[in-house]
């Protein structure tokens, strides 16, 4: 008991108290800055990450003593599993040094990596799992979260923290961990399980169950699904509640004493905190009593919205610890998640009403599943699609889809604006003028059909994917100016980050005496990160003359495109 309390107490709050630098604050500055740049796709806030990873060590190390504590043939194991446990507790060291590497800080960081090659290989690779700090790539693990270029590249191609692949991760690395434990890698197992902690904490923010997330997904549109499905919530079922009954008594032996009260990770100014006390331990067992447990859980930084979402994440994440310290002291392979399944299936969208239809999530440890979304639709809702289905039948689940990416009705209630600012070179005759451009859109629709085409018979000319947005468009030189309404059809094309786009729309010009309606015409193209892109368009532009009125002219066009959900945008209001 003393080695767990050791953990709880020692290295995590070391960060804080101290006045950041001048270099810190414009760090800080930075990353603010590269907010609205990155898809901010993750499950939970960073420093929710870090303390679930945290409390997850703790309750599984406290849990695991009870257990063996008393049993003098694994003397030696038991004091190795103490040694290594309290290293990940309290911060991994690098020779003589000890860094503010812990088992919470990888758990929060894999959302800074694409995969786990470089933590656990240094620069000259070979077979095997590393065993110790020495052995994995700690530099690169201390450097990691200020890393933004990582950053931003993790997080633009993260699917694997989504849907079906976060379950297979989860599975796949969690096996990986259990396996070098049964071996006597202690060591490696609790890296890896850090690793795949994480894949298992998404499972439990409803916008990475629900919001489609592929190789051919837009971040703009997953995101926008992703935060409104976190706000609003989902129920979770334990379907098998007694197998949860050792961990959480093991867990309340562990608060009688002392409330496990961790603190945020990231910033020393938060409010939030995790907690693990008697009060939502109890809240989560009066859940457990019942046949089939339900929980209601939110995703960002909403995780204490209901007391008894901690006690859950915490059971599952710490029963997985468990699995690692278990398979160590037997040597033999102890994995409670041998099994899941993944699939969501949808039927195209009726106003106002949710575009899953049915979610079937399953974890085989406490038959975890969700609630929320029946698999009913009525004949009424299907009429629309019939011609697109040919004599195909919709009247079976067979024959239903499954989820990857569709942007009706939910993402309405988190619409999807645009900001594009550029400039505009206009020729006409043997005159050039330049003039500012300045365009603010929203998405009016939005869909997917590469995904239906194996199951709806759509057509192959038909774009894989198809948004339509429309919006005020100004535009304003050293003479004249012009403002008005435009509308843009844009296939995204989100494997080579492009976006190509046809627009047509009016503007109101003025200039000295005269004033007119003029419409205008063209093609563009955009390049980059989804959230923020490049574009470079050409076309049919107006140009108010002096003396001729407007003039027909050809229009050259770069500039720097911003898009994202509303909820981006209220990231960044005070106490939003």
């Amino acid at each position: 008991m003393k080695y767990v309390q050791l953990i709880a107490n020692q290295g995590f709050l070391k960060r804080f108290g101290r006045r950041p630098s001048c270099r810190r604050r414009f760090t800080a500055a930075w990353c603010a800055g590269l907010f609205l740049l990155s898809p901010r796709l993750f499950a939970f806030e960073g420093w929710e990450h870090e303390a679930m990873g945290t409390m997850s060590l703790i309750v599984a190390s406290n849990h695991v003593a009870r257990l063996y504590g008393d049993r003098p043939d694994l003397t030696e194991r038991l004091r190795e599993l103490r040694v290594t446990t309290a290293e990940f507790g309290r911060g991994l060291s690098l020779g003589t040094d000890q860094t503010d590497i812990t088992f919470g800080t990888i758990v929060k960081l894999v959302d800074y990596m694409r995969d786990p090659y470089n933590m656990t290989h240094q620069w000259s690779a070979g077979g095997g799992w590393p065993t110790s700090s020495a052995s994995c790539n700690l530099i690169y693990l201390r450097k990691l979260s200020s890393d933004n270029v990582s950053y931003l590249s993790a997080s633009h191609d993260n699917q694997n923290h989504f849907q079906g692949r976060a379950m297979f991760a989860f599975w796949f690395w969690h096996g990986q961990a259990v396996q070098q434990a049964r071996a006597g890698n202690l060591w490696g197992g609790l890296l890896l399980e850090a690793y795949a902690n994480h894949f298992l904490e998404d499972l439990f923010a409803p916008g990475h169950i629900l919001a489609p997330r592929d190789d051919n997904a837009h971040d703009i549109y997953t995101l926008a699904l992703h935060d409104i499905y976190n706000a609003r919530g989902l129920t979770y079922v334990v379907g098998a509640p007694t197998q949860l009954s050792a961990l959480v008594d093991s867990t309340k032996a562990l608060v009688r004493t002392k409330s496990l009260t961790i603190p945020p990770g990231l910033k020393a100014s938060d409010s939030h905190q995790l907690h693990l006390n008697l009060t939502n331990l109890q809240a989560f067992s009066l859940s457990l009593m019942s046949t089939s447990a339900q929980v209601y859980c939110y995703g960002d930084h909403q995780l204490t919205q209901n007391p008894a979402q901690v006690p859950l994440v915490a059971t599952y994440c710490a029963r997985a610890v468990s699995d690692v310290l278990e398979s160590y002291l037997q040597a033999a392979e102890i994995n409670s998640f041998k099994d899941y399944r993944w699939q969501a299936k949808v039927f195209p969208m009726r106003l106002l009403k949710p575009n899953i239809e049915g979610v079937d999530m399953r974890l085989n440890f406490g038959e975890l599943s969700c609630l929320d979304h029946p698999m009913t639709i009525g004949l009424a809702d299907r009429r629309p699609w019939l011609s697109l289905a040919g004599n195909q039948s919709v009247e079976t689940n067979a024959d239903w889809f499954p989820v990857t990416e569709t942007l009706h009705h939910d993402g309405y209630r988190n619409p999807v604006i645009g900001i594009n600012l550029g400039v505009q070179t206009v020729s006409f005759g043997s005159s050039t003028h330049l003039r500012a451009l300045f365009e603010v859109e929203t998405i009016v629709y939005g869909k997917r059909y590469d995904f239906l085409r194996q199951n709806w018979r759509v057509p192959d000319w038909l774009p894989g994917q198809l948004v339509v947005t429309v919006g005020y468009s100004g535009v304003a030189g050293t003479e004249e100016q012009g403002h008005g309404v435009y509308t843009r059809a844009i296939v995204p094309m989100p494997r080579l980050d492009l976006n190509f786009s046809l627009m047509a729309g009016l503007r109101y010009h003025t200039r000295d005496e005269f004033s007119g309606w003029g419409d205008f015409e063209k093609l563009r193209v955009e390049w980059g990160l989804h959230l923020v892109s490049l574009f470079a368009g050409v076309g049919h532009e107006r140009f108010a003359t002096a003396r001729d009125g407007l003039a027909n002219a050809v229009a050259v066009e770069v500039g720097l495109s911003f898009g994202g959900p509303v909820s981006t945008f209220r990231r960044l209001v005070p106490g939003k």
